[in-house]
């Protein structure tokens, strides 16, 4: 319900702001209809209105265009937008414009399609049908139903901010997070494994954290170093699914009843199939997290971490290593 409220909220704002009359006090002509200006009158998209100015796509966004703004509501907002370094906070805010209008309502039914930000960097756009509604999602964020057509462009309100990915390859990424060196010293460990990772395509990596690890017995690199290659590939392949998977794409893809955990199954690299459970959260009203059982884990894993994108897949972070 407090989702609803507020982008009626939103929605009401971009029906009343056109209506604001600006003074013109710089060189560009106040038209209450640019995205910059829409974005500036509309209360719950504070956050976003601060971080296109202080990275300067606010004189941007007043130009011809036309553009496609990726609005994040304030709630939305992970990044603090006064102390985030200008360097990241720009690379971000320049990923959430799209050169051109889009309209996602007209775009096929498929999962992942790939289109590319305003920077270049590539994001995948799914349309489903979800309960007999059309579900769209941007890297596994929702598209909500708020959208503003601006007069240079357009404006999609979306439930969660984007990060850029760094790296086009998940073997780059998982190289790069300070919390699954261990898991990554396996990956080193098995070139057959980590070639795949270094190729085009799609993959999704459910990567245990440090902690993890040393609990199921790979406390350090030496004793990776020692593990049978065998053995260790065996642990990735069960870690690893043949295809992109963002969380919200196991709601997507499960049937639903709206206000219990529901259970769904994951094919690994392996062949071997892990549990996946769909959290319900009564508060929110929505799916919003997953846990993974092995078919040895006596508990399921937690995802700590969620939705890292790569140029040819995504990472997550779990709690405990899966078993098979």
């Amino acid at each position: 319900m407090q989702n609803i409220i507020k982008y009626v909220l939103i929605a009401t704002c971009f029906l009343t702001c056109s209506s604001c009359e600006k003074e013109d006090t710089n060189h560009y002509s106040y038209d209450a209809n640019l995205i910059s200006m829409i974005i500036a009158d509309n209360a719950n998209l504070s956050k976003l209105n601060a971080a296109n100015k202080r990275t300067e796509l606010y004189d941007m966004l007043l130009q011809k265009g036309p553009f496609t703004q990726l609005a994040p509501s304030d709630d939305a907002f992970t990044v603090d937008v006064n102390s985030a370094g200008l360097n990241r906070l720009t690379k971000i805010m320049r990923y959430h414009v799209l050169n051109g209008v889009y309209d996602f309502n007209k775009i096929p039914f498929q999962f992942n399609q790939e289109i590319y930000s305003y920077s270049g960097g590539k994001m995948f756009v799914t349309k489903w049908i979800k309960d007999r509604d059309t579900v769209l999602t941007i890297n596994g964020a929702i598209v909500t139903p708020v959208m503003k057509n601006a007069n240079n462009g357009k404006i999609q309100v979306i439930n969660r901010l984007l990060e850029p990915y760094l790296f086009d390859y998940l073997s780059d990424a998982l190289k790069n997070e300070y919390d699954i060196t261990l898991f990554n010293q396996a990956l080193e460990r098995v070139p057959a494994v980590k070639s795949l990772l270094q190729k085009p395509g799609a993959y999704t990596v459910f990567a245990p954290n440090n902690a993890a690890m040393i609990k199921q017995g790979y406390g350090t690199l030496e004793i990776i170093n020692k593990k049978p290659v065998d053995e260790l590939e065996r642990l990735l392949r069960y870690h690893i699914v043949p295809d992109r998977r963002f969380l919200y794409d196991y709601v997507l893809t499960t049937p639903t009843d709206g206000n219990t955990n529901i259970k769904t199954t994951e094919t690994m690299l392996d062949g071997d199939n892990l549990t996946v459970t769909l959290i319900f959260n009564i508060g929110t009203g929505l799916y919003n997290t997953i846990t993974l059982l092995g078919t040895r884990n006596t508990a399921e894993a937690n995802l700590t971490r969620e939705n890292l994108l790569a140029g040819n897949g995504v990472l997550h972070i779990i709690d405990q290593v899966l078993l098979n």
